[in-house]
């Protein structure tokens, strides 16, 4: 989003520059709840298999089929899709527009020479506060889909009943494990953009077009998928889930235990982990959507 001054432009028109923060939440919150709907399925296969400590499925693929079979399409892939992607429009809407309006501040405070780190502070920042919503979300989309949910019961009905059985801690599981898996991602991909985006003004000699934007967007979320998204987390969890009862689940998103790493080791993800890469290669690369529509 060009500016000059006090003076801010969208797409050619001057807007308040106050609005820039919100305009980027609201667009950062609609691809956010967007891909979260659309790749739903695949995040319900992976959490599946991660659960499945009896060998129940032979594959993630087999696990689809049992769960459409049993429960069908709706309540066997998209249990939980419509508060995932509820929390995820928030949980977006915090995030970028808290890194917007934190780029401005990281950069008041920074000395000139590492002036250079404000989007990365401003992205870590941002991936703090919405993780406030992030979590609680992630944490009652995977009670859904491990079945937790029983039939005719809602989704907000179920969080009731975990925070009135556990504490309102239990929401919030792994809510610091969450931030050292996706800060370091977040500082990474919003720095490769910020500078992928100055290269090419400085070269082209002017605004960038939304497509050359998408491009930058999607550079820096492809790197960072493959530099941090084959994580020790990811794999760690995948364990966690494993040595776990597969009917109670009581914390799908606990910190990591020493056992983790005992029991089968930290290698390379297998094929059953295929969806979650997926879904994680798109999560990634949804700051190029939302560059797209805010700049």
């Amino acid at each position: 989003m060009p500016h000059d001054g006090n003076k801010c432009f969208l797409r050619g028109y001057e807007i308040p520059c106050q609005l820039r923060g919100i305009l980027s939440g609201i667009a950062g919150g609609l691809a956010g709840s967007s891909v979260s709907f659309l790749l739903h399925p695949l995040d319900t296969l992976k959490t599946m298999k991660q659960a499945d400590s009896t060998n129940k499925f032979s594959g993630w693929i087999d696990g689809g089929l049992k769960a459409v079979k049993e429960r069908g399409l709706y309540h066997g892939l998209y249990a939980g899709a419509r508060t995932a992607a509820a929390g995820s429009f928030i949980s977006s809407f915090l995030y970028f527009s808290t890194y917007e309006s934190m780029k401005g501040v990281w950069s008041n405070i920074l000395p000139d020479k590492t002036k250079n780190f404000s989007p990365s502070l401003a992205a870590m920042t941002g991936n703090a506060v919405s993780s406030l919503i992030f979590v609680p979300k992630e944490v009652l989309k995977q009670r859904c889909q491990v079945g937790q949910l029983a039939s005719g019961q809602k989704a907000l009905s179920l969080m009731k009943d975990i925070i009135q059985r556990e504490g309102i801690g239990a929401m919030y599981n792994g809510y610091f494990a969450t931030l050292l898996r996706n800060a370091p991602g977040a500082m990474l991909k919003f720095g490769i953009y910020e500078q992928i985006k100055a290269m090419m003004i400085s070269r082209f000699q002017r605004q960038l077009e939304p497509a050359e934007l998408f491009g930058a967007g999607i550079t820096a979320g492809s790197a960072t998928f493959f530099a941090v998204g084959i994580s020790t987390y990811e794999i760690a969890l995948a364990n966690i889930l494993k040595i776990m009862p597969s009917t109670s689940a009581q914390d799908l998103s606990c910190s990591l235990p020493q056992s983790a790493e005992g029991r089968q080791g930290i290698g390379l993800p297998s094929p059953s982990r295929i969806p979650g890469m997926i879904k994680r290669f798109y999560d990634d690369s949804v700051v190029s959507a939302q560059v797209m529509l805010t700049k």
